[in-house]
């Protein structure tokens, strides 16, 4: 018996060894005493260039409605919106539900409105040679005030303030009148037509682009000629009056290949950098304090397709990180925040990218799928973006703190 018993538990010994053998050789089961060698990645895809930021939400949708036969919007500083529909009708929009503030008799002529602080609207008939006058609306009446001028309308800006507008005019003048008071305009004379205007928070710094002879000047102090006369110029300046850009090219707007970028001192008249543009349909921003300047634009690869990209630069025209765009990334730029320190992009029609100073992505905002998005507008502080879907849809977005 005693034989027995010592024989059984050999056996039970040798079989408890010989899975404990047979598991430590099993490839279920590595020795765990060496690690297992980690495979090298061998995929040619490049990890995608935007992935996760800090999730915390940089932009928040106060409204959307549907406006199908909009002819000419505008987005106010304070975030009310002006349209102009199919029947020539102004409306105001009110900043936080889009709800119709007011609704103006029709001005048959009209094609173009500016969106003004304090519940104002500029309306005017760009182009039109048989109409020398524009309009002024609200904030109290919807009742229109004919504003006379010297000529056809060809450009129509207002103080961010909300206190002035300025008219731009075939007669090459340019007229500034106060919106709160009844002093008579002050008026510049040029050689040229006054194609497009920018004005400064006050009012106290503004500029034009030119066209036939083309330039850029600064009204009643410097002004630099093109050697090119038929180049047309768009300008900014931001919000403290001291930095001014221009975009400038020939041929349809955005859509010559030929553009470049220039920033200027506003006091000094200083080019401060010129930047060629490699490519087309340029979108470029300079930030409220004047000390950011975004751009993006449409180029073409190697093997003929389309890329977009974003360029962020500094006062001085140095970059502020690598440009952005290409397989994973196609940024359209549509906001820059007061300090520059926020960039906005849209990717395609998915979704808003919100970029730090550095280019780095912080947050991202999934749009719903509807309508392509046709057009975006922002303020120059960036704290108000409208989005413009291809069936008249409009979405106001809020940008948080």
């Amino acid at each position: 018996m005693q034989w027995r018993l010592v024989v059984l538990a050999f056996s039970a010994l040798a079989l408890t060894l010989g899975l404990s053998l047979a598991q430590s050789q099993s490839p279920l089961r590595p020795n765990t005493t060496t690690p297992r060698p980690v495979a090298q990645r061998t995929s040619s895809t490049p990890e995608p260039l935007l992935t996760v930021g800090d999730n915390r939400p940089r932009w928040k949708e106060r409204w959307t409605r549907p406006f199908p036969t909009t002819k000419s919007l505008s987005l106010a500083p304070d975030g009310a919106v002006a349209l102009l529909d199919d029947q020539k009708q102004v409306q105001l929009l009110e900043p936080q539900t889009g709800t119709t503030l007011w609704t103006a008799a029709p001005l048959p002529l009209a094609n173009h409105v500016v969106a003004v602080r304090g519940r104002r609207v500029l309306v005017g008939a760009l182009y039109n040679p048989s109409v020398k006058k524009a309009w002024i609306l609200g904030p109290t009446t919807t009742q229109p005030y004919a504003f006379a001028l010297p000529g056809t309308l060809w450009s129509l800006v207002a103080t961010p303030d909300g206190n002035k507008a300025f008219f731009g005019t075939s007669a090459n003048q340019i007229l500034a009148t106060s919106l709160v008071s009844a002093q008579p305009p002050l008026v510049w004379k040029l050689n040229a037509l006054p194609d497009s205007l920018a004005v400064s928070t006050d009012g106290s710094a503004a500029l034009t682009g030119t066209w036939l002879p083309a330039g850029v000047r600064r009204l009643g102090a410097w002004a630099y000629g093109d050697s090119d006369t038929a180049r047309w110029q768009e300008v900014q300046i931001s919000a403290d009056g001291a930095t001014a850009i221009s975009l400038s090219g020939h041929g349809p707007r955005r859509d010559e290949r030929n553009l470049e970028l220039t920033g200027y001192d506003m006091d000094s008249g200083m080019r401060l950098w010129e930047k060629r543009i490699p490519g087309t349909q340029a979108q470029a921003i300079v930030s409220a304090d004047g000390q950011r300047v975004a751009l993006s634009y449409v180029a073409k690869t190697a093997r003929g397709d389309e890329t977009k990209r974003l360029v962020l630069l500094n006062r001085d025209g140095t970059a502020r990180g690598d440009e952005k765009g290409g397989r994973f990334f196609a940024p359209r730029l549509v906001a820059l925040s007061a300090q520059g320190e926020r960039t906005t992009a849209l990717d395609g029609e998915r979704a808003l990218f919100v970029l730090d100073q550095d280019g780095k992505t912080r947050w991202r905002l999934a749009l719903p799928a509807k309508a392509p998005i046709q057009q975006t507008i922002s303020t120059s502080d960036g704290a108000f973006l409208l989005l413009v879907r291809t069936d008249g849809t409009l979405t106001l977005y809020e940008a948080l703190p």
